[in-house]
Formats: structure tokens, C-alpha cells, sequence
């Protein structure tokens, strides 16, 4: 399968939960055969990151919100009409935002990684996640 993801930023580059579960799903699914690419900033400046995650910022420099948020809307709608992948995955929701549903493939869904550990509440649990479900399916 052929997968896309975004993330936020590289793990050495700024440490923090979010780009760890990134690099780490990244990893496990090539370990598992799959097709993977992923984007994420660390401001143009050199990581150890493996040739499968690039930076969507080519050059050293400081860019603000809106300029990180432009430059993944144009690097990762590149690699959507490219690619073609089966699934997109965006991990950091900011920089996927102006990705729009109408740069995927018609055939990949895109991935909803809910994470409904912070419901506490049973039924309240169970209800988003058929709602995800059901948008997923749509």
C-alpha cells in the first residue's frame, strides 16, 4: 500500500511525542512492505531523518505559520498528484489544513487517526468514534 503522511517536525529537531509516534509509524509500516513517504519541517536544516521523510522547507530559514502551512500545502499536493497513494495520513493537523479533499485520490481515503483515549466518558467514546467511522465511509 502506498502511504502519504504529514507530521510536524523531526524528532531531534524538536523532541516531543507527536514526532516520535511519526517517525516510528513511518518505520513500522516500511518494516512492513508499504510504500511510504512523509513530510514535516525542521526549517530547512539537516536531520538524520531516512531518505523516505523529507522536509518540505529545502533550505535553512525561519518561517512563520502561514509560510510552513503554504509550503506543505504545495510540497504534499505535489507528492498527492504524484503519488497517488492509498492513504493519507496527516499527523499535525495545522499543516495538513489546506489540503483539501479534492487533492486525494479519488480512491484513498484519508486516514482519521483518532485517538479517544482522553474520553472518559463510555458512550461518549463509542459515539465519536462511529462518527468517524461513518465519515470515513462516506
Amino acid at each position: 500500500m502506498k502511504i502519504l503522511a504529514t507530521g510536524m517536525g523531526w524528532i531531534e529537531h524538536t523532541p516531543g511525542g507527536l514526532n516520535r509516534y511519526f517517525a516510528d509509524y513511518l518505520r513500522a509500516m516500511k518494516e512492513y512492505g508499504h510504500d511510504v513517504r512523509g513530510f514535516m519541517t525542521a526549517f530547512g536544516e539537516p536531520t538524520t531523518a531516512p531518505g523516505y521523510i523529507e522536509d518540505v522547507i529545502r533550505h535553512p530559514v525561519r518561517l512563520g505559520t502561514w509560510a510552513r502551512m503554504k509550503a506543505f500545502k504545495e510540497v504534499v499536493g505535489k507528492a498527492l498528484e504524484e503519488r497517488r497513494p492509498d492513504i493519507f495520513n496527516p499527523h499535525f493537523a495545522l499543516y495538513a489544513s489546506l489540503i483539501t479533499r479534492d487533492q486525494l485520490p479519488d480512491h484513498s481515503p484519508s486516514s482519521l487517526i483518532f485517538r479517544a483515549h482522553g474520553l472518559k466518558n463510555r458512550s461518549l467514546k463509542t459515539k465519536a468514534i462511529n462518527w468517524v467511522k461513518r465519515s470515513v465511509t462516506r
